[in-house]
């Protein structure tokens, strides 16, 4: 039996500029499709904006707003990540797919995986020489 899609809605009419703060107008929808932990793929729609504010540093002027638990253009909720995180503190890249395929039916590549430990490791030694000065 097909399992039915958990859909998040995210969308917001207006969103503060991350650049300038000013209000922005909802200029479109997005859809993501990241994999959970406790619901598979997931369905999120989350809304794009467009600075109007002539005086916004930033010329790009569109920008996506935020769904917590979402990083930028991932595949994976931040739970996965949070999970595989743990679980490679007792095992190899290999085992750590596995187990989150066998248990929570999600695939995360090894190369992700790996990715993953490199970024929390070098997370790790700039907040640890943060904490020296």
């Amino acid at each position: 039996m097909p399992q039915s899609e958990f859909i998040v809605d995210r969308t917001l009419k207006t969103a503060p500029c991350p650049t300038c703060g000013k209000p922005a107008p909802r200029h479109s929808i997005r859809t993501l499709h990241p994999q959970d932990l406790h619901h598979g793929r997931i369905q999120v729609h989350i809304s794009r904006h467009v600075c109007r504010n002539p005086m916004c540093p930033d010329k790009r002027r569109y920008f996506t707003a935020r769904a917590q638990g979402i990083e930028k253009a991932s595949r994976y909720t931040t739970a996965v990540k949070t999970k595989a995180l743990k679980l490679l503190e007792e095992n190899t890249l290999e085992r750590t797919s596995d187990i989150l395929q066998r248990d929570f039916n999600v695939r995360v590549p090894s190369g992700t995986l790996h990715d993953w430990r490199v970024a929390a490791m070098e997370t790790e030694v700039r907040h640890g020489s943060e904490l020296e000065d």
